[in-house]
């Protein structure tokens, strides 16, 4: 059996296709957003999109936006 005919004819459901769209959303939109978000209050991007992933990235937003911006010192 070719991996074309799996793919499309007999194997994965188009809810398999959604719900791997939705997870890779949800494991890389999601923490490149909150990088952002982390490089604009004067924080490491890299080191909250590795958090984000690790946790939760919704727990690790609503984390970034109660610290707040970083002051300078």
């Amino acid at each position: 059996m070719e991996i074309t005919n799996y793919l499309f004819n007999e194997g994965m459901p188009i809810f398999m296709g959604i719900f791997v769209a939705i997870a890779l959303a949800y494991l890389l939109f999601i923490p490149t957003c909150v990088a952002l978000v982390a490089k604009k209050k004067g924080r490491h991007g890299l080191v909250w999109f590795l958090l984000s992933i690790f946790i939760n990235p919704i727990v690790a937003l609503l984390l970034l936006i109660a610290l707040g911006d970083k002051e300078n010192k």
